[in-house]
């Protein structure tokens, strides 16, 4: 079986129905999903051995309890995650930020997949866009 793990950036409609669609490819036999992070605005939740589905949905409600971290800063909390998980990871996107392509750059350089129903970062500076591709014009750089 394949485990991915899944970092999630934004909770609002598109992003609970994200949960919900995994939570129902989550019974494949062949695929698992794990959720290391959930990130709103202003607080996030994650843990690099998997997430429990009824923290996820107190979360999402805007329940507090003590493994809900706040006044943080996504990249520390991203490192974090990409350090201690160490397997096959996407970083997706379901916000309408214009601040999350730095989160990709930090995705991509610790080899992760980046995927995104946010069409602002790509709507930016085309350098900021060139600054993710490698040599080849792929969108990744290997792992160092």
């Amino acid at each position: 079986m394949i485990e991915i793990g899944l970092i999630q950036l934004g909770v609002g409609t598109i992003g609970r129905e994200l949960l919900s669609q995994v939570r129902r490819l989550g019974l494949n036999e062949k695929i698992s999903f794990k959720w290391l992070g959930i990130f709103r605005s202003q607080a996030a939740l994650i843990d690099s051995g998997g997430l429990e589905q009824t923290k996820i949905d107190a979360f999402i409600q805007g329940a507090k309890f003590p493994e809900v971290v706040e006044n943080f800063t996504h990249s520390d909390l991203l490192k974090k995650i990409f350090r201690e998980f160490g397997g096959t990871t996407l970083l997706v996107d379901v916000t309408a930020s214009d601040q999350t392509q730095q989160y990709f750059e930090l995705a991509l350089e610790h080899g992760a997949g980046v995927v995104s129903a946010n069409k602002i970062p790509f709507s930016s500076a085309l350098t900021n866009f060139e600054s993710m591709m490698d040599s080849n014009g792929y969108l990744y750089r290997p792992v160092r």
